[in-house]
């Protein structure tokens, strides 16, 4: 088996229990055990679950959120951004889908993963500067841009909570309708 093989197995792992047994309750045996690797090997892939955790959210939920931000700000204006960024939300599966997950759970309530959430932050941060753009473009103006931010990333960010972690039902529909309101201004 080569390296990169057995390295996709443990992250596979982990993605799966993390997502059912939560990452406090997975032991570094429960995940070689799950991806049929020895103690020692696992220890040579990652020195703690922490690092397998944080490669998970610093690297992976980064580079899948890059893509799909980036796809939805080419479209040119608010509405279509939410259009594209909530439909390629709800399109995830498999491996991204938990990846993203992960992250979600993370930021929303582990006090425990400072450093993690901090890196969550300043990707969303680093985003706004791209988001305001779109914003000055879409309204012609820059009155209350803070604001409308804001509540453009609450309108993102709800959608992402309701369709990976609730079982509430979330359509691009209501994520269009809530931006057209914006747009009222």
């Amino acid at each position: 088996m080569s390296a990169n093989t057995i390295k996709q197995n443990i992250k596979s792992s982990a993605l799966e229990l993390f997502n059912t047994k939560g990452f406090e309750a997975t032991s570094i045996r429960d995940l070689s055990s799950k991806a049929d690797c020895s103690l020692p090997m696992m220890y040579y892939y990652y020195e703690s679950k922490e690092k397998l955790l944080y490669e998970i959210v610093a690297t992976d939920f980064i580079e899948i959120m890059n893509g799909i931000f980036l796809k939805a700000y080419k479209t040119g204006n608010l509405r279509q951004f939410v259009i594209s960024f909530v439909s390629d939300i709800l399109a995830l599966s498999g491996s991204e889908k938990q990846t993203v997950q992960i992250a979600l759970r993370l930021h929303m309530g582990s006090p425990k993963h400072e450093e993690l959430n901090k890196i969550i932050l300043q990707y969303k941060y680093s985003k706004e500067n791209s988001l305001k753009d779109l914003l000055i473009n879409t309204w012609r103006t820059d009155k209350n841009i803070e604001t409308k931010t804001h509540l453009t990333f609450d309108i993102i960010y709800n959608a992402m909570i309701a369709a990976l972690l609730t079982n509430r039902p979330v359509s691009v529909k209501q994520a269009e309708t809530d931006i057209l309101f914006l747009l009222q201004d």
